[in-house]
């Protein structure tokens, strides 16, 4: 028993030393940039791609699963993506039927997907598509991990953005269509941008909103986040959080319907108090309009313009001006 009780030790002591030899090994040879688990992922398991096009396209589409995606104004008439592809990654550039889209189908490999951003560096994890100026279509995004950014457009038809895991931002843009953000989990930034309408929602993320222009509907939805919004122009604004206060400084609108769960709402609304009807609804808090005590109830219900505001817990405090 003891001479088998040595030798187990003896087996024991050399696979303990040979294992952190070869990690040793591997993590050097690796140049020790990516480790998981002894997995060494070096710069040779990376391919760098770019793709081009020049067409009168109608629509461009980017859809990838581990991947930030920036879009960017460019200098002539050709759409070029760039981007780096992981051993086992798929792409797909197509230009047919009036649309230019690339779609990145990351390799199937179980660590891939759950420690997708230890796997992927972040200079290694970016698209980035750049966008002749004259391109008025639309322009649409998604991905499952990564943020989201387009600025310096003018002319579009509309622009979708969604992500699951990722902020997502657009800035100074002209749109005929609609703006569509979205996020499951990360804050939207939306500035200085015009269109027909918005739609803008997380389910986890604080919104931030200044100087928008909407011909129609303007909406804000958050599950679990604040809502800050300045400067904003449209016929209707719809916003609501869960958990998060709310507040609009210089907003103007025909109709307001703001509503929290927890949280305040403060409304500055550019306009006089005698065009809206306004309603408070209040659990636990209290509500004013104009700096006078309003409690639960409605003022000037016959007048044109609306404005409703219901907080479960949170005060709320609406003021006009002329």
């Amino acid at each position: 028993m003891k001479t088998f009780a040595k030798v187990m030790v003896v087996f024991a002591c050399i696979f303990l030393v040979g294992g952190i030899a070869l990690f040793a090994v591997g993590y050097v040879g690796g140049g020790g940039k990516e480790v998981l688990n002894a997995l060494i992922i070096s710069d040779d398991d990376f391919t760098y791609m770019e793709q081009t096009a020049e067409g009168d396209f109608a629509t461009l589409s980017v859809d990838t699963s581990v991947s930030s995606i920036e879009f960017v104004l460019g200098e002539d008439e050709q759409f070029k993506f760039q981007y780096w592809l992981y051993k086992g990654d798929e792409d797909r550039f197509d230009t047919g039927d009036g649309t230019v889209s690339l779609k990145i189908d990351k390799a199937k490999k179980w660590y891939l997907h759950i420690f997708p951003l230890m796997i992927y560096p972040a200079e290694k994890s970016k698209v980035t598509v750049t966008v002749p100026a004259s391109f008025a279509g639309a322009i649409n995004a998604v991905t499952d991990v990564g943020a989201i950014r387009i600025s310096d457009f003018t002319g579009l038809e509309s622009v979708t953005l969604g992500t699951d895991t990722g902020a997502v931002s657009a800035e100074k843009l002209t749109v005929r269509g609609s703006v569509r953000l979205t996020s499951s989990t990360g804050a939207l930034t939306c500035t200085d941008v015009k269109a027909a309408a918005f739609e803008i929602q997380t389910a986890v993320g604080a919104l931030k909103l200044a100087d928008l222009e909407a011909e129609g509907k303007l909406t804000a939805h958050t599950d679990t986040g604040a809502i800050h919004a300045e400067r904003v122009t449209a016929a209707e604004i719809d916003a609501e959080s869960d958990v998060g206060a709310l507040k609009f400084a210089s907003a103007k609108a025909e109709r307001f319907t703001c509503k929290t769960g927890t949280g305040s709402i403060n409304l500055d609304i550019l306009g006089a108090k005698s065009e809206y009807r306004v309603e408070t609804e209040v659990s636990v808090g209290k509500a004013y309009v104009d700096g006078v005590s309003a409690g639960s109830g409605i003022l000037n219900p016959d007048a044109h313009g609306s404005v409703y505001a219901k907080s479960s817990v949170g005060s709320i405090e609406i003021r006009f001006s002329a």
